[in-house]
């Protein structure tokens, strides 16, 4: 490969410069051109700041605890609470921009009125006039319905915090009100949980770096859980192997040792052929099945008649050696389950 040198030197660039007789007026340009400065940033002095203590409250796991740094009044800046071992003092980008997000000018700060529905064409009204407003159409809608109880249907999506459940206490103020119990997406991983475990109790997140065997079943930490990714390399560091089943090759299937891309819907099947290969292996505990579960024998049956991992692959598109192999050569007689 050919490399191409550039056609002037710097020492030829100075000569032409002092022949010009330029070189002084150079140098003395704001920023030296070609003169080395040196900047110091100001020390930090925590004892400037108000520090306030926060928690993250967006739809993560991590729940980040957070310290924000006020000065006159105004948020300076944000930084993770060293104190908490999970996340080690580190937030998301998102977090870090908390400061940005509040004082950001498109930020409504004010009440505003859409003239048409969908026009997109809104403008700035008085307090008064939005107060009118709103009290106009509840008062319309108790006596268009003779209640009350939709006022409360605010969840759920998004942020969780003392703001958002505020409304629910404002409305009941106003009469009865009907509330969803649970949000779209986290009761069915309740009632899952509670139906296969028994209870919601889990691991501590940081005993991930123990173990050896690591399924991230439909869940994507490099993006949602950003400080469980070090807990996994830790994990791998020490020997452990990660698998992702997923149908999306997400940022975390990328970085692990297997990705499985199932078929969409078919978390199932995959689940049902693997637990009937532990019983062929003889891999279950049954000592602490049957002091702890509830109609194993059953279930037992149902996977001996009706499942086989081949069933499994051809349904969820993983060849069969593949669902075989880990399982054989991986677990250990007592293991957690898969999780994600």
């Amino acid at each position: 490969m050919k490399k191409l040198e550039p056609s002037a030197s710097r020492r030829g660039f100075l000569k032409g410069l002092l022949s010009a007789g330029v070189a002084g007026t150079i140098g003395a340009m704001p920023g030296g051109l070609l003169v080395p400065r040196k900047a110091k940033a100001a020390e930090f002095d925590p004892n400037a700041y108000q520090i306030f203590r926060n928690a993250c409250p967006r739809n993560c796991y991590d729940t980040c605890s957070i310290k924000t740094y006020v000065k006159d009044g105004v948020v300076q800046f944000v930084e993770g609470a060293p104190e908490s071992t999970y996340t080690k003092g580190a937030l998301c980008v998102k977090g870090y921009t908390y400061p940005r997000r509040l004082y950001s000018p498109d930020r409504i700060k004010y009440p505003m009125i859409q003239d048409k529905r969908g026009s997109g064409n809104w403008r700035r009204i008085s307090w008064e006039e939005a107060m009118d407003i709103i009290s106009d159409k509840i008062l319309d809608i108790k006596k268009r319905d003779g209640s009350l109880l939709g006022l409360g249907l605010t969840k759920y999506s998004g942020n969780f915090g003392i703001t958002n459940y505020g409304v629910e206490g404002m409305m009941s103020s106003l009469g009865y009100t009907t509330r969803f119990v649970g949000t779209p997406c986290w009761p069915a991983g309740i009632d899952a949980q509670n139906y296969d475990l028994g209870d919601m109790w889990c691991n501590d997140p940081e005993d991930m770096v123990k173990a050896k065997y690591i399924i991230v079943w439909g869940a994507n930490p490099a993006w949602c859980s950003m400080h469980s990714v070090k807990y996994l390399y830790e994990a791998r560091k020490n020997g452990a192997k990660i698998v992702v089943i997923d149908p999306v090759l997400t940022q975390t299937a990328a970085k692990a040792d297997e990705f499985w891309q199932i078929k969409t819907g078919t978390d199932g099947a995959l689940a049902l052929g693997m637990a009937r290969h532990l019983l062929d292996l003889d891999l279950v505990d049954k000592e602490f099945v049957y002091a702890h579960a509830v109609g194993f024998d059953e279930f037992a049956a149902y996977l001996r008649e009706n499942i086989t991992v081949d069933w499994a692959a051809e349904t969820c598109g993983i060849p069969a050696d593949a669902i075989r192999v880990p399982l054989r050569k991986n677990l250990p007689r007592q293991s957690l389950p898969p999780s994600g």
